[in-house]
């Protein structure tokens, strides 16, 4: 099973134990990065997923993911001109 199988199944399963619903914006909010900590780590399926998402809440959630991806390439760009 896929790692993207895997969680939508332990998401099915958490569902079925506690009841617990999670929306996407609120999804989204704890997804989001704050900008004054390093990014945090994310699945690079999951951050695809967001890409090819209809929705405008998954589509803003892609854009914050575009936006950690050029602010490190900025830094790695940084350190090795830096060599």
């Amino acid at each position: 099973m896929c790692y993207s199988a895997q969680i939508a199944a332990a998401y099915q399963k958490l569902i079925r134990m506690t009841g617990a619903t999670l929306s996407l914006q609120e999804f989204a909010a704890l997804y989001a990065h704050d900008p004054g900590k390093k990014r945090p780590k994310t699945p690079k399926a999951m951050d695809d997923a967001f890409r090819a998402g209809a929705s405008p809440a998954e589509l803003a959630v892609w854009a914050e993911v575009e936006q950690w991806n050029r602010a490190e390439a900025a830094v790695l760009k940084q350190l090795g001109t830096g060599l």
